[in-house]
């Protein structure tokens, strides 16, 4: 495990750590995860890692603006609603979850944070503002 301070959070690398996330949240093989201040990255000089963090820093937008508790409420209540009521897997779930979306339309746009308007993840939601994830040639996640 290696942790690194940057101004506003604490980097955490730890591949142990994602294989317990991995088990607990039924979402195979993350990357990188966020809950200010902590930003977790699986592998330590991934290519993808500057892409990974900035979609966190986008999470950490949200989380702040939602005070990171109700975040998280609604995170997983929207994930639930997915698995439940719309009969997703776990990896559907997560991609369509307005938070997600947020990030994974913005995450190679670098100076989005300094645009994005405040709650900007609410133009995601609903099932009609939706965009098509996938994998791409390298088989990572992108809009």
């Amino acid at each position: 495990m290696k942790i690194t301070l940057h101004k506003y959070y604490l980097q955490i690398q730890s591949d142990t750590l994602f294989n317990l996330v991995d088990v607990l949240t039924g979402v195979k093989n993350s990357k990188a995860a966020a809950s200010w201040p902590f930003l977790y990255l699986r592998y330590p000089n991934h290519p993808m890692n500057q892409i990974w963090i900035n979609h966190e820093k986008i999470h950490f937008a949200q989380q702040l603006e939602l005070l990171l508790i109700l975040w998280g409420i609604l995170y997983y209540l929207e994930i639930f609603y997915f698995r439940i009521f719309m009969k997703m897997n776990a990896q559907e779930a997560y991609l369509n979850s307005s938070f997600e979306q947020e990030c994974y339309i913005n995450q190679v746009d670098f100076p989005y944070l300094q645009k994005r308007k405040p709650y900007a993840f609410l133009k995601y939601f609903g099932k009609d503002k939706k965009r098509v994830i996938k994998r791409n040639s390298k088989g990572y996640w992108e809009a």
